[in-house]
């Protein structure tokens, strides 16, 4: 996996009677964060505080409507592999296979992002390096922009649509130890039922929080 155009691209494919037009394609970016606000708006919810994605419902009725969002990608240091899950299973006797899910994503510390707006995509990797593509006349990304001074501002531009470091996944601790850093007590189960009958996972930056029921309904 790379953060690289081809392999952030993905299909992407809405029907919503009422709303969607058939036959119409959208060439704004956007990122798969998008889903979840854009399901609350047309189920007729509220979107909750902590969803991070645009809402694309003005998209999806008008694809050529004017759109100043971009897609946001993340790549973890390398790509887990089920045997690691397996490993954590049995290494760290876990009782639920999606503890050790968890674990082993946070250990790859999902720390390199990508940014693309309608013309440049900009990446930075968490050694700091970086590289910036203008889609206007480089649409297979062989010119690195990064080091040219000329563009200093679309990279600061770009740049504040990166996660900060404190979402950022930190790696834990392999073996058995890594269950020491849950000091709240309960690991056994990584959902909470709300009163609504709704299911929250853990806060990705304290695990032993969980994150906010959703609170009201239109």
């Amino acid at each position: 996996m790379t953060l690289w155009e081809p392999a952030s691209e993905v299909p992407f494919i809405w029907v919503v009677p009422g709303v969607t037009t058939p036959g119409t394609i959208c060439d704004r970016p956007v990122d798969l964060m998008t889903i979840y606000p854009t399901l609350c708006d047309l189920a007729g919810l509220d979107i909750p505080d902590h969803a991070g994605g645009a809402n694309i419902r003005p998209l999806l009725e008008e694809p050529d409507a004017n759109w100043d969002g971009v897609a946001l990608s993340t790549m973890g240091e390398y790509v887990v592999p089920v045997s690691l899950l397996i490993w954590y299973a049995f290494l760290c006797s876990c009782d639920d296979i999606r503890i050790c899910f968890v674990a082993a994503l946070s250990y790859a510390g999902y720390m390199n992002h990508a940014i693309r707006d309608q013309r440049y995509r900009y990446i930075r990797y968490e050694d700091g390096s970086e590289e910036l593509y203008d889609h206007l006349i480089d649409d297979n990304e062989f010119n690195n922009l990064a080091t040219d001074s000329r563009y200093d501002s679309i990279k600061e531009r770009l740049s504040v649509y990166l996660p900060p470091e404190s979402i950022n996944m930190k790696p834990w601790k392999w073996g058995p130890a890594w269950k020491e850093k849950l000091t709240c007590g309960e690991y056994d189960t990584i959902v909470k039922k709300c009163d609504d009958g709704n299911y929250v996972a853990r806060d990705p930056n304290n695990f032993c929080m969980f994150l906010d029921c959703p609170t009201s309904v239109r």
